[in-house]
């Protein structure tokens, strides 16, 4: 029993091996298919009963056919070995009677046997090895292994290539989907298909910003919910490389005061908005149309008082943070021509208001006449806005037109102490970035 399960793993490892091209033949293109069943045909033209002619003479009809140089020869003898062995102890155990023999080994004669040829330099482009090559080249050059080789053979002899190679769940993945039922494999191909939709979607920067500008999070309390759900939410830092996206240029900031000129403001509204809705400019916006863009806005001022005052040093006596003056502009829409672009769904809302300035200070009448005479010399120099629109051309957004210009009290908004000005522009501008703007 030892000695025929010894036997058994040894003609297993040569059926393996002879399915595969020989080192003398590495490449697909520098080796000869020949079936077993066609050098048996061999063996018996040659008019003589005995098996070590018959070999020679077979060893020396491959060298012909192959046409291989004194080296590959080496290689050919050795396949021919091998194949002898292996021919006689199943002859054998057909009792030498041909028609037993062929039925019994049916399948092993398929298999075909990479004899080594001779390898011709031709003139023109040379030969692209197999892993390089296109789809097409690869079908050519294996056209002739899968016309000699049943599927089977191939299955198993790649099974065996997988294990070998160190891929055993590979391996047993083939075996699966080509021994059992044939809807296997679709079965496998869904399964996997449904594993991929099921798998969460990680957020933008943007929309992680959203959260954490809506939930009111530090950063300590983002990560601990970032814990709870690592393929939902991005990193902090991708998070924060979002929230500085959100920042106009020119933006000055002093103890009592910060402010950003109206022109940087426009620009990175016009600039923020079209990236939010570039989906629009390519179906309903032509090429012809993208330098008659015009954008409406508002604009005005408030004021707010009787907040605490803070134990926080000033380095002027006046200075207090008991007052807030607050100045705003918002969006209203972007129309091109006659058409739409984007119309603000809360014209009134604080959720659109892009702060200007805001500063600790009371309002007064003074303050009220001194704010409205620098926005309105701004605004006569406002210029036109320039951005690019999916890489078309450069777009021209008139600001301000003169007709559509209102002064307007905002009563609506919101006013905070000075522990939390500091970061009152941030939270407007990832305030106006979470609603689309």
């Amino acid at each position: 029993m030892i000695h025929q399960k010894s036997k058994g793993k040894r003609a297993e490892k040569a059926t393996t091996a002879t399915t595969k091209p020989e080192p003398g033949a590495r490449t697909m293109s520098h080796a000869k298919f020949v079936t077993r069943k066609e050098l048996v045909h061999i063996l018996r033209s040659c008019g003589s009963n005995e098996i070590n002619k018959q070999f020679h003479f077979l060893e020396a009809e491959i060298i012909k056919l192959t046409n291989c140089q004194e080296g590959q020869c080496k290689e050919v003898r050795k396949i021919i070995s091998r194949f002898k062995a292996e021919y006689k102890s199943r002859w054998s155990k057909a009792s030498r009677i041909k028609d037993r023999f062929e039925s019994k080994n049916k399948d092993w004669l398929d298999v075909s046997i990479a004899f080594p040829k001779k390898n011709e330099n031709r003139r023109g482009r040379p030969e692209v090895d197999f892993e390089s090559s296109s789809e097409r080249t690869k079908r050519l050059k294996t056209k002739e292994l899968r016309n000699c080789t049943p599927v089977s053979v191939l299955t198993y002899a790649t099974q065996m290539s997988l294990r070998s190679e160190g891929h055993v769940e590979a391996s047993k993945v083939l075996q699966e989907i080509t021994s059992t039922s044939p809807e296997r494999a679709s079965r496998y191909r869904d399964a996997y298909k449904k594993s991929l939709e099921l798998q969460p979607q990680c957020m933008s920067g943007e929309d992680a910003l959203a959260v954490l500008i809506g939930g009111k999070l530090s950063r300590h309390q983002y990560e601990i919910v970032r814990a709870s759900a690592p393929d939902r939410f991005p990193s902090y830092n991708v998070v924060l490389a979002a929230k500085k996206l959100c920042y106009p240029k020119n933006v000055s900031i002093t103890e009592t005061l910060a402010i950003v000129p109206l022109q940087d403001l426009l620009n990175h509204t016009v600039q923020r908005l079209i990236q939010t809705i570039k989906n629009v400019f390519e179906t309903h916006v032509q090429d012809a149309e993208l330098d008659k863009l015009c954008m409406y806005t508002k604009w005005g001022f408030d004021g707010s008082s009787g907040h605490s005052s803070y134990k926080q040093a000033f380095h002027g006596p006046e200075a207090s943070d008991s007052a807030v003056f607050i100045t705003c502009m918002v969006p209203i829409r972007l129309v091109c021509n006659t058409k739409i672009i984007w119309q603000n769904p809360s014209p009134a809302s604080t959720l659109y208001c892009r702060p200007l300035k805001i500063q600790f200070v009371k309002e007064s009448t003074q303050v009220s006449i001194a704010e409205k005479s620098r926005v309105d010399d701004e605004i006569k120099n406002i210029q036109n806005s320039t951005t690019i629109v999916q890489d078309r051309s450069v777009q021209k957004i008139e600001q301000f037109p003169p007709a559509v210009i209102n002064m307007f009290k905002a009563p609506n908004v919101q006013m905070v102490a000075k522990k939390d000005a500091d970061n009152l522009e941030e939270d407007e501008d990832a305030t106006s970035d979470d609603s689309d703007v």
